[in-house]
């Protein structure tokens, strides 16, 4: 990952207080789990179906397999 280079890198640059350090990892945590919860949005939104797509193989918007087949089991009169 580009941000943890970057980090090492800056790591050297900082104060050797113990603080300041800290409060700089704590950014970088921060960082990736923003980077995370993005991440998990991103993937529940492009994995739902849009409106118009089948929600599984038996069951859509337009079209009911266990609706039709009550219809074709109810006797015809």
């Amino acid at each position: 990952m580009e941000c943890v280079d970057t980090f090492v890198k800056r790591m050297d640059l900082l104060p050797m207080e113990q603080s300041v350090r800290a409060t700089f990892c704590s950014q970088l945590m921060l960082y990736i789990d923003n980077l995370t919860i993005a991440f998990i949005s991103f993937v529940r939104d492009s994995s739902r179906p849009g409106k118009d797509k089948k929600e599984c193989g038996t069951r859509s918007r337009h079209f009911n397999l266990a609706k039709m087949s009550k219809k074709q089991r109810s006797p015809i009169q």
